[in-house]
């Protein structure tokens, strides 16, 4: 028996079948094949029969003589027996236990009950019992919102719901079995209702499910029927837009909605970015009784508001939170309403406020005034069901004596049997014509003696290819993928629809031939239980099957697809091969970024995979090769060819040797989102993370401790530091990420801002030179208040920062930059001093250890580690130790400044 009930959560996918007028064992085995499998019978020949057997849930009721489930061949759970009446008409349920062929054509679940008064009463029975197991169908209210049916129509194309389902969903079994509320929440969390993955978790926002619901049971929401169903609740639809504007005229009209729903009130308590967002409310506003209304908005920035359809409140541009108003002759009752708003930065703010005949205060307009349309559909001859707790209790014992646990629960309380060892032919419910009690499934011409056969073949040891191909069949994952001669036709391939131009990479589900010699297990993983996407440009998303589902199978694809002289292993390489890499990768070498996004910035803007994911997601023989021969190894890849005839366009890096350029770029990769990005990679500012990329980059703000002066500056090495300007002085360094702007940029009032990344290294508090004995002896006060003033900023040729700072004659000009030493980078903080009278010292670094190395090289508590600092002595000061560097007096008036290099590093 497969499935008992199963149609009762909407197994999708088989529905189709009656649609697209194929075969059963034909579509749903399109595209099975297993490369690496021995000669002889091919896997993709018995896929029709191993889905058969799967879809059926075969091994829910059987099990072959020796006990063990084939690997491949694990039943697919049937929907749980609880919440099964809750979204079910059960009108609808009652007949489709009856005759399940009839009620959905197509369906795996079998006909167990004959057509007489004794079947009809155990089916009434089995409802009962359904509904004792969670609550009878009553539809609930539905936002309708606007355009849903046209936007649930783009959703059902893009997504690819047409590769199971045909270009056109056979609507009739979801008229007469739900509602649109129902339909949603079930498309939301599809796993949960049916846990065995036939249809899978496309991660559908709120707003999605309702569109595709809302399309799918379009003939019921159209016309008189959604005359009929229309009720009002309480609230208004909105739409939310992202753009940029400085007014509501204009532009911000054609602004298409990015989003729509129902709000309790026009307010910005919906989901939205911090600015440069806008939004459009309307419905209704009911006045309590007949007089002047004051009606206003107060707002930062704009909004406008309409009652029917005339322009009352004019509040536009953009300003501060500012509260407008005016008055209005309003008779008692429902009146048309219309808000617009729009925010550009900074600050943001929407109310709408009201002041009713005699009153004297502007205040709130409570939600309750505000409504708008709602519907409560459901299907044809729904009627109230009424509980029979004795027909529940019957319904319980059916459910056991037919076996429908087996399918529906965790863990049946019938065990399964065994199937005998011979020929299976013609026998039970393989047989043409069933025993009494046996389930029939109206199998196709043909398909239950191909189902007998492959169960009485025996195959004990499958080769890895048998075993994926099996899986395959099971998931039906050629549905949307090629692999080898199997997949989708061209037809359904021609249906797949991409963001932009890009050809089929930015349009297509990517083929599966030697996916698991490409891709790391770890990303396979990722890909079957996660459903992670990498191609931004594809709008068809990859599901979520169910962890339990895709158990192994990453593992099934590795072992059959990698060769056996395939690198596994990771080429050696050092810093100067990163190096390399980099630059082959940036602006200046093959311009990956031209295509790819970086660390996920710009990934909306970019073709295909994330640089800083790559070498993580590919393993390494195949990305050697995808390097070396593109169009070869990546068949329809847009990807260009960088090595032609043994020769590189870049011979001046690595003597132009392709092989050692290419093992440079995975290198430089493995770096991950911890690499130093590439020149040219593009920052989405949008974001707030500072990423700098072909030099320093500089970013004024607040920091925690220091002064309101405080310039940080990144290197794309990421080494990265912290100059208080106010206080003249090296402040902070840290490695990793550099800064995010958001507490800066976001807000008139600005935030403090914190290192990127941890740990972070703090400098000596107070200036970085000491002269007198009182200061020698003593711990500074901060620089401003010992006289150090700053003079100024310049930058060196090659951009990096060089604060100039003095006291009096004194003047000190510092810089810090990164320089590679061996397999690292270090900072090198550079200090030039002119006008030094009297021995002094450099106070290089602080805290409660510090331990000498021998050659000028110090480490500090923490793992900071200081090098060339020759003579450098450890101080007691104040109770701390301070490492410091005396440097000599020089002349004042001498051309030639006193210079001094140390090194941080950690």
């Amino acid at each position: 028996m497969r499935n008992s009930l199963l149609i009762l959560a909407g197994l999708l996918a088989t529905v189709a079948l009656a649609a697209t007028g194929c075969d059963d064992a034909e579509r749903l085995t399109s595209g099975i094949a297993s490369p690496g499998v021995a000669a002889g019978k091919a896997p993709a020949d018995d896929a029709a029969a191993w889905h058969a057997i799967a879809d059926r849930a075969c091994f829910a009721c059987h099990v072959p003589a020796d006990g063990r489930i084939p690997a491949g061949l694990e039943p697919l759970r049937a929907p749980a027996p609880e919440g099964i009446a809750t979204r079910t008409d059960a009108g609808w349920m009652r007949r489709f236990i009856l005759r399940p062929d009839t009620e959905k054509p197509g369906t795996p679940m079998p006909r167990l009950l004959p057509e007489t008064p004794d079947g009809e009463e155990t089916a009434e029975d089995l409802v009962h019992y359904l509904v004792s197991r969670g609550r009878a169908f009553e539809p609930l209210l539905f936002d309708l919102e606007p355009d849903a049916a046209a936007r649930g129509a783009t959703l059902y194309r893009d997504l690819g719901c047409f590769a199971c389902h045909g270009p056109e969903f056979p609507r009739a079994t979801l008229l007469a079995k739900t509602g649109p509320a129902e339909l949603a929440a079930f498309l939301r969390a599809p796993l949960v209702h049916r846990p065995g993955g036939r249809m899978p978790d496309f991660g559908l926002s709120p707003e999605e499910s309702t569109a595709l619901a809302v399309h799918l049971l379009a003939p019921r929401l159209q016309g008189e029927a959604l005359a009929r169903a229309t009720v009002l609740g309480r609230g208004l639809d909105y739409e939310y837009l992202e753009g940029e504007w400085d007014s509501l005229e204009g532009e911000f009209a054609e602004t298409p909605a990015r989003r729509r729903g129902i709000a309790p009130r026009p307010d910005l308590s919906r989901e939205r970015r911090d600015d440069r967002f806008g939004f459009r409310f309307s419905g209704e506003i009911v006045i309590p009784g007949t007089g002047a209304w004051t009606l206003a908005t107060r707002s930062d920035d704009g909004s406008r508001l309409w009652i029917d359809g005339e322009l009352l409140v004019d509040n536009d541009g953009p300003h501060p939170a500012e509260t407008k108003e005016a008055e209005i002759e309003l008779a008692a009752g429902a009146h048309r309403i219309r808000v617009e708003f729009f925010e550009n930065g900074g600050d943001e703010e929407l109310q709408v406020l009201w002041r009713g005949p005699g009153e004297t205060e502007l205040r709130r307009v409570p939600d309750e005034a505000f409504r708008t349309a709602r519907i409560r559909s459901a299907p044809e001859g729904h009627r109230p069901f009424v509980l029979d707790p004795e027909r529940a209790r019957r319904g319980a014992e059916h459910w056991k004596s037919l076996g429908c646990a087996r399918c529906h629960e965790a863990e049946s309380p019938v065990p399964p049997t065994r199937l005998p060892a011979d020929d299976l032919t013609g026998r039970g419910c393989l047989s043409e014509t069933p025993p009494t009690g046996a389930p029939r499934f109206g199998f196709a011409p043909g398909e239950a003696g191909e189902i007998a056969r492959v169960l009485s073949e025996r195959d004990e040891n499958p080769t890895p290819g048998v075993e994926l191909a099996r899986h395959l069949a099971r998931l039906d994952c050629t549905a949307c993928h090629r692999r080898g001669a199997r997949g989708p036709d061209e037809a359904t391939l021609a249906r797949f629809t991409g963001n932009g131009d890009w050809g089929d990479e930015g349009r297509l589900p990517p083929r599966l031939d030697g996916v698991g010699r490409k891709l790391t297990e770890a990303a396979l993983t990722e890909v079957l239980v996660e459903g992670r996407k990498v191609r931004p440009r594809v709008n068809a998303r990859m599901p979520r099957f169910g962890a339990g589902n895709v158990s192994g199978l990453a593992a099934l694809l590795a072992a059959t697809d990698l060769r056996p002289d395939d690198a596994t292993e990771e080429p050696a390489s050092d810093l100067a091969a990163v190096e390399a890499g980099r630059r082959l990768v940036g602006r200046d070498g093959f311009n990956c970024v031209e295509c790819h996004s970086f660390a996920g910035h710009d990934l909306e803007n970019r073709l295909t995979v994330d640089l800083a994911e790559a070498a993580a997601r590919l393993r390494p023989a195949w990305m050697r090769e995808v390097l070396l021969e593109p169009a070869r190894t990546n068949p329809g890849t847009r990807m260009p060819g960088f090595f032609t005839g043994g020769r590189t366009g870049i011979p001046e890096v690595l003597d132009g040797d392709p092989e050692r350029q290419a093992a440079a770029i995975r290198a430089y990769l493995r770096g991950g989102r911890d690499a130093i990005p590439p020149k040219g990679a593009r920052i989405d500012r949008a974001a707030y993370e500072l990423l700098p990329t072909d030099g320093p980059e500089l970013f004024a703000t607040f920091m925690r401790g220091l002064s309101a002066r405080t310039v940080c500056v990144g290197f794309p090495e990421r080494l990265h530091y912290a100059f208080d300007a106010g206080n003249a002085r090296l402040a902070r360094m840290w490695r990793g990420k550099f800064m995010n702007a958001r507490g800066t940029w976001h807000g008139r009032a600005g935030a403090l801002s914190e290192p990127g990344d941890r740990p972070v290294h703090d400098l000596p508090p107070g200036p970085a030179l000491v002269e007198s004995a009182a200061e020698l002896a003593s711990l500074p006060v901060a620089g401003r208040d010992a006289g150090w003033r700053m003079r100024g900023r310049e930058v060196d040729a090659d951009g990096t920062p060089v604060f100039v700072f003095a006291r009096g004659d004194l003047e000190v000009r510092e810089s810090l930059r990164p320089r590679r030493e061996g397999e690292r980078y270090v900072f090198v903080r550079r200090l030039e001093i002119r006008g030094l009278r009297e021995a002094s010292e450099l106070r290089l670094a602080r805290g409660r250890s510090i331990t000498a190395l021998g050659g000028g090289r110090f480490v500090v508590e923490g793992g900071l580690e200081i090098g060339g600092a020759e003579g450098a002595v450890v101080r007691e000061v104040a109770g701390a130790r301070e490492l410091r560097r005396p440097v000599s007096a020089s002349n004042p008036d001498a051309p030639v400044a006193l210079v001094v290099e140390v090194t941080y590093s950690w």
